[in-house]
C-alpha cells in the first residue's frame, strides 16, 4: 500500500507543478502583451489567473487525462521502470508541445489579438494554405529568441520535475489484494474527476472559447484562456473564407461605408431601450402582414400603430444565432453558430456594450436553464451587468419540465424587473415556450381549439 500512495503523492505532484507552469505561461502572455489589456491593478490580474486555473484543468483532463489515467491503472505492471519511463518521456514531450504554443501565442497574438486557433496550422502549412508561415520559422526563431530560451526553461522545469519523483521499487515485490481495491476504488474517482476536468466543472454543457466571458469582457477573455484550450475547441471548425469582389480604390469610386451624421452636434436622448426576441415566430403567424384573422392578436395591434418591417428574412435556422445577429449585428455567416466558434472570442461591440457607455442599466432575460446556448456567456461578453434565467426566477411551479419557466409568467417577471431598474435602462428578452413540444401551462390547456398546429397554440 505504502508504494502506491507514495507513487499517487509524485503523480499529483506532477500535475500541481504542470498547473503551476501554466500559470507561469500566463503571467507571460500577460506581461508581454499588457498594453492589449484593461486590467486596473495586481488583485484584478491575479482574479483571472485564478479563473483560468478552469481552463488549464480542461486541457489536462482532454489531453494528459489518458497518461494520468495509465499513471494511476489498477495493477503491479505500473511499478515497472520501462513502463514509468516510457509514461513520463511521453508526458514530458506532449506537454513540451503546449508550453511551446502557449509561449509562441505570446508574440502571435500582437498580430492577432486573440488567442490562437486550429486555422494557425493553417498558416503553417498544414492546411490548405500556401504555408508562408512555416518558412518563416527559422527567421522568427532568431527574430524572437528569448521564445525559444523560455520553452527550453519550461521542458527542464518538466523534466526535472517528473523525473526526480521515483517510486520505490518494492511496489513490484508488495502487492496485495487490498492494494489493488484500494488502487480500483481511487482510479474510478479519477475518472470521474478526468472527465469533469474536461468539461470544464459539472454545468450542463462543457466550457467553450466564450464562457471566459463570464469572468471577464472580451478586453480580458484571452488572459483567461489559454491557446491548447482555443486549438482544441476549434478543430474541425471551417474557417470563413475572405472574399475580396473589389480593390480599395474601385470600391471608393463605387460605394463608400463612411457616412458624416450630424450626430454629434445633438444631444444624446438617454431613452429606455427593449428588444423582445420571439422564439420561432413567423412571419405567417401575423394577421398584419398577411391580412388575415392570424395567430397573435396582441402583437398585430402594436404593429399596426407600430413601423412595421415587411421585407425581413432570417439567414439563420438556431436558436443560438439569433442573439449575435440581434444584438451585435453578426449575421450567421458559416456552419458554425457564432457563439461557440472560434471567433466568439474577437473583440465586437453590442447594443448593450455602446450603451453601457452611454451609463446604462443593462440586463439580459431568458427563462431557460443558466447557461443555455451560450446566452449567458455572450451577454457577459457584451457588457451585460444583469442575467436572469431561470435560477433567478421565484417560482419554480412555472417551470414547463423542459425548456424552462413558460413566457406568460416570466414576462411579467420581465415587466417588473424593468419597472424597478434604475434609468436609462437596456434590457432584451428571449422567449422559449414557441419551441418543440410546445406545452402549453395548464391554465391555457383546450383553450386554443381553432388553433391548427401545437406551436400555434403557443404563438397565441
Amino acid at each position: 500500500m505504502k508504494p502506491y500512495i507514495k507513487h499517487l503523492k509524485n503523480v499529483f505532484l506532477r500535475f500541481i507543478v504542470l498547473l503551476l507552469l501554466f500559470q507561469l505561461a500566463r503571467l507571460w502572455f500577460y506581461y508581454s502583451n499588457s498594453a492589449e489589456f484593461d486590467v486596473k491593478n495586481i488583485g484584478e490580474l491575479l482574479s483571472l489567473c485564478f479563473y483560468g486555473l478552469r481552463y488549464d484543468l480542461s486541457v489536462i483532463g482532454y489531453i494528459d487525462g489518458v497518461l494520468l489515467i495509465l499513471f494511476l491503472v489498477p495493477g503491479r505492471f505500473k511499478f515497472s521502470k520501462i513502463y514509468r519511463l516510457s509514461l513520463k518521456v511521453i508526458y514530458v514531450v506532449v506537454n513540451s508541445l503546449l508550453f511551446l504554443s502557449l509561449l509562441a501565442d505570446s508574440e502571435y497574438f500582437k498580430f492577432a489579438k486573440k488567442r490562437a486557433t486550429a486555422f494557425v496550422f493553417d498558416l503553417l502549412g498544414f492546411g490548405h494554405t500556401a504555408g508562408d508561415g512555416a518558412r518563416q520559422i527559422p527567421y522568427f526563431i532568431v527574430e524572437y529568441w528569448f521564445i525559444p530560451l523560455a520553452w527550453i526553461f519550461f521542458t527542464l522545469a518538466l523534466i526535472f520535475f517528473f523525473f526526480n519523483s521515483e517510486t520505490e521499487k518494492s511496489g513490484l515485490a508488495k502487492y496485495k489484494l487490498k492494494t489493488f481495491a484500494f488502487e480500483s476504488t481511487v482510479f474510478l474517482m479519477l475518472i470521474f474527476g478526468v472527465i469533469t476536468a474536461a468539461r470544464g466543472g459539472l454545468q450542463l454543457k462543457p466550457i467553450t472559447v466564450i464562457t471566459a466571458a463570464q469572468y471577464a469582457g472580451t478586453d480580458n477573455a484571452s488572459i483567461i484562456l489559454n491557446t491548447p484550450f482555443t486549438i482544441m475547441k476549434s478543430l474541425g471548425q471551417t474557417p470563413l473564407e475572405q472574399k475580396s469582389y473589389f480593390t480599395k480604390s474601385e470600391l471608393a469610386t463605387l460605394y463608400t461605408t463612411k457616412r458624416n451624421y450630424a450626430i454629434d452636434t445633438l444631444a444624446f436622448q438617454k431613452k429606455n431601450v427593449v428588444i423582445i426576441i420571439l422564439e420561432s415566430f413567423s412571419k405567417e403567424y401575423s394577421g398584419f402582414l398577411n391580412k388575415n384573422k392570424g395567430s397573435m392578436p396582441f402583437l398585430d395591434s402594436i404593429m399596426q400603430v407600430s413601423y412595421s418591417f415587411k421585407n425581413a428574412y432570417a439567414n439563420g435556422t438556431q436558436s443560438v444565432e439569433a442573439v449575435p445577429s440581434i444584438i451585435s449585428g453578426i449575421p450567421s455567416l458559416s456552419d458554425v453558430p457564432f457563439i461557440t466558434s472560434s471567433y466568439a472570442n474577437n473583440n465586437y461591440e453590442s447594443i448593450g456594450s455602446i450603451l453601457a457607455k452611454e451609463g446604462y442599466n443593462t440586463s439580459f432575460f431568458h427563462g431557460g436553464h443558466r447557461g443555455t446556448m451560450g446566452f449567458r456567456n455572450f451577454a457577459k461578453a457584451t457588457s451585460i451587468d444583469s442575467i436572469f434565467e431561470m435560477p433567478e426566477y421565484p417560482n419554480k411551479a412555472h417551470y414547463d419540465g423542459r425548456w424552462g419557466i413558460y413566457d406568460a409568467p416570466f414576462l411579467q417577471f420581465f415587466a417588473k424587473k424593468l419597472n424597478a431598474f434604475p434609468e436609462p435602462f437596456f434590457s432584451y428578452i428571449f422567449t422559449l415556450s414557441s419551441h418543440h413540444p410546445f406545452k402549453l401551462p395548464k391554465e391555457f390547456q383546450g383553450k386554443f381549439k381553432d388553433a391548427k398546429s401545437p406551436v400555434l397554440k403557443t404563438v397565441r
